[in-house]
C-alpha cells in the first residue's frame, strides 16, 4: 500500500470507504460524510490534513489529523487529533497502520503542537492492540480512560418533562453570546482538555451553529451551559445491523420505547437522526444543574423529528452520575494521549488526578 496526501479528487472514494466499514457496537453504524468528507474535516480543527493509502489506484485506507487549542493546567495548548482511521478489511494489518502513521508524521513535524490525542471505540481491536503493543516504531500511547457516548432517545411528540425548578433554564439569545463565551472559557479552563473558544479558533464556527441553553441561579449568575448542533447535512449515521447479543432484545426494547413515547431503534438501512450535545459546562459539577439543563434540552427537541441526542462524558467526570436513570444506549471508547512528530510534552502531567478530561462530540 502506498501513502500520499489526499486530494480533493479522492473525496468520493474516501466516502465510499466510510460507507463500506461500519463501526461495531450493539447497534452497528455506518458513519457517512455526505456530500463532502473534507467539509467535515474542516470543522473538526484547523489546520487539518488527510492521508490516504492506495492499492491499485483505489483508496483503501484513510487517516486524518487536525489541530485543536485546549486548556491544560489552565494554560492554552496546541493538541493534534488523530481521527477517522479507516482501513479496508482486505488490507488491514498493523504494518499498514504504522506505515501510514509514519507518512503523516513528516507533515506533523512542521506543525506547532504540544501533544496528541486519539479516541478509539472498544471494538476496534486492531488499532487498540497496536496502541497498547509498545512497538518501537510507534509512539508510546497513554491510556486516559474510557469515554461513554450516550444516545438518548427523544420523545416522538412534544411533551413536558419533569425537571428541577431550582434553576432557571433559558434558551440563549444572540445577545448572550459574549456572556456564554466568558463563562465557558473561565469555567472550562478549570477542566482539563476543554477547547478554547475565541474568534480565531475553529470552535467559533461550531459555536455559531449551536443552540445554547443557560442555567441561572437565584442571583441570575450563570451556573451551567449546554448546547446542541445539527450536523445531519454533512454527517450521517446509518444502521448496518445489530450485535449478536443485542439483536434478540431489539423487539422487546422497541415495545418499551413505544410505551414511553420515545423513538424506537431504527431498522437496518435507516438513517439515525441525531443532535449532538456539547460545550456542556456546569459550575462545581453540580448534578442538579446538569440534570436540569439536560431535561430542558430533551424537552426542546421532543417532537422535532430527531431520534436521539448524543452526549459524550469521560468515565471520571462527576456528571456521569446524572445519566443513571436516563434511558439511553451507550457506546464505549478510549482516550489516548501521545507524543508525535516533534512533541516532547511531559505526558505524565496529563494523568488527571481529581480532574477528568472534557470530551464532546463536536471535535471527534
Amino acid at each position: 500500500m502506498d501513502f500520499r496526501f489526499a486530494l480533493t479528487s479522492d473525496d468520493e472514494q474516501i466516502r465510499q470507504l466510510a460507507r463500506e466499514i461500519p463501526l461495531e457496537g450493539e447497534i452497528k453504524l455506518r458513519y457517512q460524510r455526505e456530500p463532502s468528507y473534507f467539509a467535515v474535516s474542516a470543522i473538526q480543527g484547523n489546520p487539518n490534513q488527510t492521508v490516504v493509502g492506495i492499492v491499485n489506484k483505489r483508496v483503501m485506507a484513510v487517516v486524518s489529523w487536525n489541530l485543536q487549542k485546549v486548556f491544560v493546567n489552565g494554560k492554552v495548548c496546541n493538541a493534534g487529533y488523530l481521527n477517522n482511521v479507516r482501513v479496508h478489511p482486505s488490507v488491514r494489518s498493523g504494518f499498514s497502520f504504522i506505515k501510514g502513521l509514519k507518512f503523516l508524521e513528516e507533515f506533523v513535524k512542521k506543525q506547532e503542537t504540544d501533544f496528541h490525542f486519539a479516541t478509539l471505540i472498544d471494538s476496534n481491536n486492531l488499532t487498540n492492540s497496536l496502541f497498547t503493543s509498545g512497538r518501537t516504531l510507534l509512539p508510546r500511547f497513554y491510556n486516559q480512560g474510557r469515554i461513554f457516548t450516550y444516545a438518548i432517545p427523544l420523545q416522538k411528540r412534544k411533551r413536558n418533562l419533569l425537571r428541577d425548578r431550582t434553576f432557571k433554564i433559558v434558551k440563549a439569545s444572540p445577545e448572550q453570546r459574549n456572556e456564554i463565551i466568558s463563562f465557558l472559557n473561565e469555567e472550562g479552563a478549570k477542566t482539563e482538555f476543554f477547547p478554547v473558544i475565541n474568534e480565531d479558533c475553529y470552535n467559533m464556527d461550531i459555536f455559531k451553529q449551536s443552540t445554547f441553553f443557560i442555567a441561572f441561579d437565584n442571583n441570575e449568575s450563570i451556573v451551567g451551559v449546554c448546547s446542541t448542533v445539527d450536523f445531519t447535512s454533512h454527517k450521517q449515521h446509518v444502521v448496518e445491523g445489530f450485535s449478536k447479543s443485542f439483536r434478540p432484545i431489539v423487539f422487546s426494547l422497541n415495545i418499551f420505547l413505544k410505551l414511553k413515547g420515545l423513538h424506537r431503534i431504527p431498522k437496518k438501512g435507516q438513517k439515525v437522526l441525531m443532535l449532538h450535545a456539547g460545550f456542556t459546562v456546569v459550575k462545581n459539577n453540580d448534578l442538579k444543574v446538569f440534570k436540569s439543563l439536560l431535561s430542558r434540552v430533551l424537552l426542546e427537541f421532543s417532537g422535532a423529528g430527531f431520534h436521539y441526542i448524543t452526549l459524550a462524558l469521560h468515565e471520571n467526570t462527576p456528571l456521569i452520575k446524572g445519566m443513571k436513570k436516563i434511558t439511553k444506549i451507550c457506546y464505549k471508547s478510549r482516550l489516548y494521549f501521545f507524543n508525535f512528530g516533534n512533541n516532547h510534552y511531559p505526558l505524565s502531567s496529563l494523568m488527571f488526578g481529581s480532574q477528568s478530561p472534557y470530551i464532546d462530540l463536536f471535535r471527534l
